[in-house]
């Protein structure tokens, strides 16, 4: 994580980061994807009051699962701004999106840095959504 706040000129100790539910796995794949429903839900209260108190204005998933409810649960529905990238063997496009919820929340939906290198238009479109600028 220290390369993608580098990335986007930030400090990783003034940086709120959690994970979308609290559990201890080796690989969240091998989680019971009700039980993985069931703690996003007991969880989500508590990131809604961090995202409350600390007046978050993007919220940055690396993960389309944890994207996707996180996008839910704020009514980010709407896309502003998409960029994509091709995998090392050129074989695989990556999207990378940025939607905004009604009150301006801003949720940046990449892959994870380790599947792609963080570079290019995945740092500049979490750019574009922290400077409150988006296509």
């Amino acid at each position: 994580m220290q390369r993608v706040m580098d990335c986007l000129g930030l400090e990783l100790r003034e940086v709120p980061a959690s994970d979308v539910f609290f559990l201890r796995s080796r690989q969240a794949h091998m989680i019971d994807p009700e039980e993985k429903k069931r703690l996003r839900e007991q969880c989500w209260p508590f990131h809604q009051e961090v995202i409350r108190r600390l007046d978050i204005r993007v919220i940055l998933c690396l993960y389309r699962e944890a994207a996707e409810f996180v996008r839910d649960k704020t009514g980010a529905d709407r896309c502003v701004d998409r960029a994509f990238e091709l995998s090392k063997s050129g074989k695989r496009k990556y999207w990378r999106e940025c939607f905004e919820a009604p009150g301006g929340l801003k949720v940046v939906q990449i892959t994870r840095p380790t599947g792609i290198p963080w570079v290019g238009n995945a740092c500049e479109l979490t750019k574009r959504a922290l400077a409150g600028r988006t296509r």
